[in-house]
């Protein structure tokens, strides 16, 4: 069986293995957002020519602006489960409902 220390130290060793991949999701995502929105914008400011296919140049647009947002949720969520956020826009209302019914019937 193990002691209280060694269950103490694999539970820390987690938590920083947790720690560090949410830190190394975040470094990619801020790096890779910032390439593509400044090669973007780049490319806006020195007026290269733009594809002649506006179908494909509109869809270049959609993904260069959408995947920031989209990766960003996920970094989001990521950092939920790693740092335990208990984040539930219900839980005040039933709260809240659960003090005004018991009051209303008193």
């Amino acid at each position: 069986m193990e002691t209280r220390d060694e269950s103490k130290f694999w539970n820390a060793r987690k938590k920083v293995g947790q720690l560090r991949g949410f830190y190394v999701h975040l470094a990619w995502y801020v790096g890779i957002s910032l390439l593509l929105i400044g090669s973007r914008i780049y490319y806006m400011v020195t007026a290269v020519p733009a594809p002649t296919n506006m179908e494909f140049q509109n869809w270049l647009d959609w993904n260069i602006f959408l995947l920031p947002v989209i990766w960003g949720i996920a970094v989001a969520i990521h950092a939920q489960r790693v740092f335990s956020l208990k984040w539930n826009p219900l839980a005040r209302w039933e709260k809240r409902k659960l003090r005004e019914i018991m009051e209303s019937e008193e």
